[in-house]
């Protein structure tokens, strides 16, 4: 057998050396002679991803840890490569692996622990953290960590002593001054959240999270023209922000109207294209893509996307040929709703010379006309098959069937001010004449249930992607929840759906009114105090009583 080890030894220190190319050939050159050598994957793979060639990196590291399963330090730098490209599931592999391999690997643990966030398994990155607390009880990472989960849970007033704690290590850290704001802004200080932004913009008066931080405990506190004042400030320090730029549309629609909430919104596009390093050629006019190739790049959250789907069919009809790039728990619902228009996968290839836009522009480009911003009746459609199944399945017991949601992605930085707790739903659960049924995802999928387990029917296991969830709605009656992906597919359907909002909501809702344009089956319960659910709960109790008794 050859022995390797000089020349894996000398490509290393090539590598660490900053000669990639030579220890990209020394590399090669002993996997010519010896293909199934661990080592020299590992380390080509490692030169790789130096280079930015992430995909060629990863089969690399895979391949090593095939030849070698134990080979702890390729399972640690493929996670690491993993999380660092969005990929938090094939993360979580390989750094279960490397932990079960170096238990006392600390990195690894922390690693694992914010994989596991990533996919929304708070509960198992606490436990992990927890356990490495007691091994590296001064690392005040890993109390920051643990202070982000419980808050990805609901239970932020439990996060507040682990910052503290780890402010005495480091005392005035940037990071941890930001995450101490938004603890803070969870359980509703915002005197303390203020003063902490005030203090870390003080310290990086370029620091855009604490001004939008800043402007969102404004908008909730005070008023939307308070938090405008503070975006604005922000966008002078932090003029090249995409979530400045972002959040200062979202304060412009709610405090200065649509007109130059869509001029905003339009900025932000053209700023978001320059980061990119690509060229965004935005129509003045839909008519303008008649007859064109268009590729429509869906790039923002669930809710996004089945808000602005609505537009594609409009394309169509003005002659475009549309292609739109989604992921796969999109795709049957919109391949069954006949919307004239073909569905791609990311990644997959799309017409050469067609005109890429991200989904965001299309409201942009219809925003001239008010009647091209309001949606039809319905424009999204269940399968007939899927809605009888389901009918047969919740049966035609008397009662109203509800379908409840209490709680949006966990990872969304205003999760705080629109998810709920789930006893605020307790006047729901006793509601006479009423059936629940649980449409909630995620962590917190399980909580109504526990709450009241003789009430409430759990479908939440079996809703596996739109085309599921979209059945259930239609063998529902009416669709109760907080302002997630949900309410927009309930909308969308033409499905009856309240809408439960914060004092401070997402920019399509407005201020006020409990009516929207967006979603003609739609009705809005808001908050006039931040955080006052029992308020909204109340007036959709008083609703429910009057709908069961009519």
């Amino acid at each position: 057998m050859t022995d390797h080890q000089p020349a894996l030894q000398q490509a290393f220190a090539a590598q660490q050396a900053g000669g990639l190319d030579q220890a990209e050939r020394l590399y090669r050159r002993i996997l010519a002679k010896s293909p199934r050598n661990a080592e020299a994957h590992h380390g080509l793979g490692l030169v790789l991803r130096d280079r930015g060639e992430a995909a060629a990196a990863r089969r690399s590291l895979r391949r090593a840890i095939e030849l070698n399963p134990r080979a702890v330090n390729a399972c640690f730098n493929l996670g690491r490569l993993c999380l660092a490209q969005r990929d938090p599931h094939e993360a979580r592999i390989h750094l279960e692996s490397a932990v079960a391999l170096k238990p006392e690997w600390i990195d690894a643990r922390i690693l694992l622990a914010l994989a596991l966030t990533k996919v929304q398994a708070p509960a198992l990155a606490e436990r992990l953290l927890r356990e490495t607390a007691m091994r590296a009880p001064d690392n005040p990472h890993i109390g920051v960590m643990i202070a982000n989960t419980l808050m990805l849970q609901g239970r932020g007033r439990e996060a507040g002593p682990f910052l503290e704690d780890a402010a005495k290590l480091i005392p005035a850290h940037p990071a941890l001054l930001l995450q101490q704001a938004w603890c803070a802004r969870w359980n509703g200080d915002f005197a303390t959240a203020t003063a902490l932004c005030r203090q870390l913009i003080g310290l990086e008066a370029r620091n855009e999270q604490a001004w939008t931080t800043l402007a969102m405990i404004a908008l909730e506190d005070e008023s939307a023209g308070a938090a405008m004042s503070i975006i604005d400030q922000g966008a002078s320090h932090c003029p090249s922000s995409l979530d400045v730029s972002q959040f200062r549309a979202w304060i412009t629609f709610l405090d200065r109207g649509a007109e130059e909430g869509w001029a905003c919104m339009r900025a932000w596009l053209h700023m978001g294209a320059i980061l990119r390093g690509v060229s965004l050629h935005l129509p003045e006019t839909p008519s303008s893509l008649a007859g064109r190739d268009v590729v429509i790049e869906s790039d923002q959250g669930f809710g996004d996307s089945l808000h602005y789907v609505r537009y594609l069919p409009r394309l169509v009809t003005l002659g475009a040929r549309v292609v739109y790039v989604t992921t796969p728990p999109l795709k049957r619902l919109l391949r069954q709703s006949e919307l004239g228009i073909s569905i791609a996968e990311t990644g997959s290839p799309t017409p050469k010379r067609a005109q890429h836009l991200p989904e965001a522009a299309l409201p942009v480009l219809f925003s001239a006309s008010r009647e091209a911003l309001m949606a039809p009746e319905a424009y999204l459609k269940a399968s007939a098959a899927d809605v009888g199944r389901w009918r047969d399945r919740i049966g035609d017991e008397p009662g109203l069937r509800v379908g409840v949601v209490w709680a949006g992605n966990p990872s969304h930085f205003n999760d705080c001010n629109r998810s709920m707790p789930v006893d605020a739903l307790r006047p729901i659960v006793a509601c006479p004449r009423v059936r629940l049924f649980s449409l909630q995802l995620g962590p917190r999928q399980g909580e109504l249930a526990a709450l009241a387990p003789e009430s409430v029917v759990d479908l939440a296991p079996d809703l596996v992607d739109f085309a599921e969830t979209a059945a259930v709605i239609e063998a529902l009656d009416l669709v109760i929840t907080v302002d997630t992906s949900l309410a927009h597919l309930a909308g969308a359907l033409g499905r009856p759906v309240w809408l439960l909002l914060p004092r401070a909501p997402d920019w399509r809702w407005g201020l006020e009114g409990d009516q929207t344009d967006l979603y003609p089956s739609m009705r809005l319960f808001r908050q006039s105090t931040p955080r006052d659910w029992a308020g909204v709960i109340e007036q959709v109790g008083d609703a429910l009583q009057t709908m069961t008794m009519s």
